[in-house]
């Protein structure tokens, strides 16, 4: 619906193939996170934190929102 949101940070990657190891540029990586966010919820930032996947197959990410409520 169109009182509804999207929000992402479309600068890097969140989830990379898991067929192989990691090599940054070589292994497929997508952004594979999204937030739908219900009226009354702004997204004040977003933003994916770049651990060159390090710890898992996914990049951490830090949502702020407020409620308009």
């Amino acid at each position: 619906p169109e009182d509804w949101t999207w929000c992402y940070d479309p600068h890097l990657p969140t989830n990379r193939n898991l067929r192989e190891a990691y090599s940054e540029g070589k292994t497929f990586t997508t952004i594979l996170d999204f937030y739908l966010l219900s009226p009354g919820i702004e997204c004040v930032s977003v933003q994916t934190i770049n651990l060159h996947f390090r710890h898992a197959d996914h990049q951490p990410v830090l949502l702020v929102f407020d409620s308009q409520n």
